[in-house]
């Protein structure tokens, strides 16, 4: 793997994992409830999964070659890992690793000829996914896939106009979904109870509003172009957590909520150089803590995906442009 030890920001300690092929980049990240890692890469022509080998020197393949980027992963409640990319033979679906083989199959009934973008799990064994595939109506749609009954339902009656740009789900089973109304204007809906909740919009948002997390409380998080905020489902209110966005409007955006802690990371533009950005909200200290790892915000890296678990190891993986995987360990917690 190639390990080399960087530097230590805010109490995370960095390394930079290098990847196989220093022709690939990281496109997307995950980390199962057993600390195993996957991630997924992408060298121009090809995808690829990587894990680590046992004795964390170097990488093993877990799946054949994908025709296209990998565009997201995720792990569910009882430890299953799934990814959403175009399998090799040309079709979209939703991808579940398969513990004996230690490849990725495709999900019975869940391939399509359409890019499915987000992919997430809820606490009680179900994964959600959604792309650019529409319903009868034309309506974009998210859909549901009970691991267990091994059934797929389409959460319909959203009635989403275009692909949604990010997707949540809480333990309690609540999906959130991101959207834009004109193309323009961002939106948030949650799906509860059976039905997906009128669009909530915000003057707050804005062109920056690019990701979505939650808590499993009822709260919401989505960034802007200068902040973060929260939205709270019981008393329907926004509340500005005043971030320290840098740059002018972010490019792209990530966001987990982790164990009462809040992750956003993701690259904004400084002129011509791009300037990314890693911050952790109530670690080490209250409010916000700038961990970016100073080997990545070099100017010319993008960030393409986090993960993180706090199982054991308390760490937080960023994926990027680079040949390479950012492991920061937080070291108090």
């Amino acid at each position: 793997m190639n390990t080399q030890s960087q530097d230590t920001q805010n109490s995370f300690a960095w390394n930079k994992l290098n990847l196989p092929d220093s022709n690939s980049w990281s496109t997307a990240v995950c980390r199962d409830h057993y600390d195993n890692v996957y991630v997924a890469t992408w060298n121009g022509s090809s995808g690829q999964i990587y894990t680590p080998t046992s004795d964390g020197k170097g990488w093993t393949p877990v799946s054949n070659a994908y025709s296209d980027t990998i565009n997201d992963m995720c792990c569910d409640s009882n430890g299953n890992v799934f990814a959403v990319g175009q399998a090799s033979n040309g079709q979209y679906g939703l991808m579940m690793l398969n513990p004996m083989s230690k490849g990725f199959n495709m999900v019975p009934g869940s391939a399509q000829g359409y890019p499915i973008n987000f992919v997430c799990a809820d606490g009680l064994g179900n994964v959600y996914y959604t792309g650019n595939a529409v319903d009868t109506n034309g309506h974009i749609f998210v859909t549901k896939y009970d691991v267990q009954k091994t059934s797929l339902t389409p959460l319909s009656g959203g009635q989403f106009p275009s692909a949604l740009t990010g997707l949540c789900a809480d333990n309690n089973g609540t999906v959130y979904a991101l959207g834009l109304e004109g193309g323009a204007n961002p939106y948030i809906s949650y799906y509860s109870g059976g039905s997906w909740s009128a669009p909530i919009n915000s003057p707050n948002l804005d062109s920056g509003t690019l990701a979505i997390t939650c808590d499993n409380s009822g709260n919401v998080y989505v960034p802007s172009s200068t902040t973060v905020w929260s939205y709270s489902i019981g008393t329907m209110q926004f509340t500005n957590m005043n971030a320290p966005m840098p740059g002018t409007a972010p490019m792209a955006v990530f966001m987990r909520w982790v164990q009462n802690i809040l992750y956003v990371v993701g690259y904004s533009m400084n002129g011509a150089t791009i300037q990314d950005f890693a911050l952790a909200y109530g670690v080490p200290s209250a409010g916000w803590n700038t961990i970016t790892p100073t080997g990545l915000n070099n100017g010319s890296t993008s960030i393409n995906g986090i993960s993180a678990y706090t199982r054991s190891s308390y760490n937080l993986l960023i994926a990027n442009s680079q040949n390479a995987l950012w492991d920061g360990k937080l070291l108090v917690h």
